[in-house]
Order: structure tokens, then sequence, then C-alpha cells
């Protein structure tokens, strides 16, 4: 059994790893163009402008089935066709696309509160036009700046119930039902980020007292876990937005959530990552 210290040890190094995978995707990844979104389809697919010749012209598999497509550092769909030059994207908002996740809450919370406040900060300070004056815009500035400086990265990143994320897609016509329901969500069997813990009272099993957290909370940052074999673990997902109340008898719980990618109605520019 190990030691607390040596568990430590064992959580940075496999988190370390999980990082070194993605960093190492990410680098592999191509940008893509959005080049078609049909309105009948609008919050299931759409169409980006690579395909097998960028493949050979990069003489490397990038862009192919099951490739992770993100927008900034969050996941929004997964490519499911690649002709010669276009692919068609399955976004995470179709109903027939479910996502293994998990929930975290620490650093890797913080990590992508952090990168979206960096978004806001570099497109507000090339928007003259959004303040009312010079003073005005230094101030939100500061205020934003100071806010991030605030946020928690820190390495320390709890990784608790697991379940499964899939959309509520009404395609017609840039519908703006992008938020997405969680299922089976729970901490019922042990795995390498821990112990399993009891549904109701977060408690680890088999100790009467202490250590008790919730499994699930609104505001939790869902990831990816890696246990569908086709997403690493790791890459933001979705904010917990709703809890349903675990009624009796129930051995799981379900949620509501957004995309961390934010509002997916007008996507641009995406990453197409290697495929595991």
């Amino acid at each position: 059994m190990q030691t607390a210290p040596e568990q430590l040890k064992a959580d940075y190094k496999r988190r370390a790893e999980r990082q070194k995978q993605l960093l190492q995707m990410r680098f592999a990844a191509m940008p893509a163009q959005v080049i078609f979104r049909d309105p009948s389809s609008w919050s299931s697919v759409l169409w980006v402008g690579l395909g097998e010749v960028d493949n050979q012209a990069v003489g490397r598999v990038v862009i192919a089935r099951n490739s992770p497509v993100l927008f900034g550092h969050s996941l929004v769909g997964v490519v499911e066709y690649v002709g010669e030059t276009q692919s068609r994207v399955r976004l995470i908002t179709d109903a027939s696309l479910s996502v293994a996740v998990r929930a975290s809450r620490g650093g890797g919370q913080g990590r992508e509160l952090w990168h979206h406040a960096q978004s806001l900060l570099d497109r507000v300070r090339c928007r003259e036009e959004l303040f009312s004056s010079e003073q005005e815009k230094e101030r939100f500035i500061e205020i934003l700046t100071h806010f991030q400086e605030r946020i928690d990265l820190s390495d320390e990143e709890e990784l608790l119930a697991k379940g499964e994320l899939s959309g509520c897609s009404a395609p017609l016509w840039r519908s703006r039902g992008s938020h997405l329901k969680g299922s089976g969500f729970n901490y019922d069997y042990p795995d390498e980020e821990g112990p399993a813990r009891d549904l109701r009272t977060g408690q680890l099993f088999g100790r009467p007292s202490g250590d008790r957290k919730p499994l699930l909370k609104e505001g939790d940052l869902l990831v990816t876990s890696g246990l569908d074999g086709v997403f690493p673990p790791g890459i933001a997902v979705a904010i917990a937005k709703r809890i349903a109340p675990l009624f009796e008898g129930k051995c799981s719980y379900e949620l509501e959530a957004v995309p961390a990618a934010g509002d997916l109605q007008d996507l641009h520019t995406l990453l197409v990552l290697p495929p595991l």
C-alpha cells in the first residue's frame, strides 16, 4: 500500500504524462476552417476544409475518423468522415454523440477559466468602441487581470464522478439549444485517481467518517475520461450547470451542462487532433 507522499507523487506523474500526451497531440494538430454548416443540421454537424490531401502533404495521418476537434482548449466534436479536401465533424451538441467524462475540481478547473479570461482580454484590448473612455477600458482590463491572478492554477486536481455527456440537438435553423445532458454519474468503482465513494455522501467506502466530498457540484469542469477509447483524457468538454435531485432508488446522477467552449453557434477556426 502506498503512503500519502508516494500516492501524491504517483498522481502528479500520471497527470504529467496525460498533459504530455495532449501537448504532443496538439503539436501534431492541424488548424481547420469551417467551410459549410447546413441550417437543417446546425447543431449536429459541420464541414471543415481538411482531408486526405492534407495528410499526404504533412506525411502523417492527422485528420481521420475519430480525430478529436477542439475550439481553443475545449472539445467541440469528432471527425466522422474524411474526404479528399473536406471532412465532416459531428458536434458534441448532437444527440447521437456520447463522450465519456468525469468531474474535475481544482487546478484544471482554474486553468479552463483562466483561458477564457485571457481570450476576453485579448479581444477587448483592440476594441476601443466598446468603451466610453480610455479610463473605462483601462479599469476593465485592470479588474479582469486582477481576477485572473486570483484563479487557482495549481497542479492539485480532484477527479471524481464519472459518466457520459451527450447533446440535445434540435437541428433546425441555428437552434439555441446547445446544452448537454449527462447521465450515469457515480464513483462506484476505484480507479487510478482514487478509491470508490458513496453516491449520496461522497464518503470513501469502508471508512465510517472523514474525507467526504460531493461527487458532483454545479460549476464542476467535465473533462474527457478516456474511457470511450476515442478521446484522450483531460480535455475540457463542459461545465456542470444543474445537478438533478437524486431520488430514492437511483444509482447515478443526471445533470445538465453547457459546452466549455462557449457558444457553438458561430464556429470558424477549429483544431483537429490526430486520432488515438
